[in-house]
């Protein structure tokens, strides 16, 4: 009697993959804690112009750079924001004629009527094709006739422009005039600081929320209008760690701490003036009037 061949067994079916078996929570994923843009509100730390750092697409929290102003919703960016690493075209600096004697008192001052239009002053550091830093006579502020333009519209990479000057210890005055055309709801501010840490500065934020347009000085609101140029003001205690801050003379930020909320330790000095943003960001802004003093 022959045997009876066994019919197989049929392979057993593939169980269907969805996205939901994957774990995207971690660091550069998509989920809720590992969104790359799920927050746009704290700048990026400093990078070669020709590299795209981890960092960027995970920047630090809103609390991180502006203690106690946690009073919006990050924005989250769409996904086609992803842009490649941007090649970056230097500037040509302008010759900037030897710097006349400052009062007494005074760490730093500069003005921009006697500058070159159209090109960066060769006391500020940065280039990039995607974002300029020149000397413009538009729009100057009353009694003016150029003022320093930040233009970047194409959120293309982040752009960190800064400038550098003596050592301003103990009591410091801080002072500049400010003009915003336009900026998208991204990040964009000027920061003095010690030795480009962001986390030990004095801080003007141009702040967009919907069509409500504000500048935050040291995370505390002022309201604003685009086109309009102001008068900043900022007095530093070094020795107590605390800012008061106004715009027009207006007290905005009254006896405000000086660090995030992250550091630990007051700065020795204000040394430094950065215009800071993020990836997306994009606006067009203008100063003068730049002084840091004695206070």
């Amino acid at each position: 009697m022959s045997a009876t061949p066994k019919t197989p067994a049929p392979a057993p079916t593939p169980a269907a993959v969805s996205l939901d078996d994957f774990d995207f929570s971690g660091p550069g994923g998509g989920g809720s804690t590992g969104d790359p843009f799920a927050d746009f509100s704290a700048p990026e730390p400093v990078k070669a112009p020709s590299a795209v750092s981890v960092e960027e697409t995970q920047p630090l929290s809103f609390d991180d750079a502006f203690p106690g102003a946690s009073d919006t919703q990050p924005v989250t960016a769409p996904a086609d924001d992803v842009f490649d690493d941007a090649v970056t075209t230097p500037l040509t600096p302008a010759v900037s004629p030897a710097p006349a004697e400052l009062p007494p008192g005074v760490h730093f001052q500069q003005r921009f009527t006697a500058a070159e239009a159209g090109k960066q002053p060769a006391n500020w550091q940065g280039s990039y094709d995607f974002a300029k830093l020149t000397v413009t006579t538009e729009n100057p502020r009353p009694g003016s006739e150029a003022s320093l333009r930040f233009e970047k519209k194409s959120g293309q990479g982040s752009a960190f422009f800064t400038c550098h000057f003596p050592d301003a210890k103990g009591r410091v005055g801080v002072e500049f005039d400010l003009c915003c055309l336009s900026k998208n709801q991204y990040l964009l501010g000027i920061y003095f600081e010690h030795n480009e840490n962001f986390r030990q500065s004095v801080h003007t934020v141009m702040h967009k929320s919907g069509e409500t347009i504000t500048l935050r000085l040291q995370g505390k609101s002022s309201p604003y209008d685009f086109g309009k140029w102001v008068h900043v003001k900022f007095r530093i205690d070094l020795n107590t760690g605390t800012v008061d801050g106004q715009v027009d003379g207006v007290p905005v930020a009254v006896n405000v701490p000086l660090l995030s909320m992250t550091e630990q330790s007051l700065p020795p000095s204000i040394n430094t003036i950065s215009i800071r943003d993020t990836l997306a960001s994009e606006g067009v802004f203008m100063l003068d009037n730049l002084t840091v003093y004695k206070a």
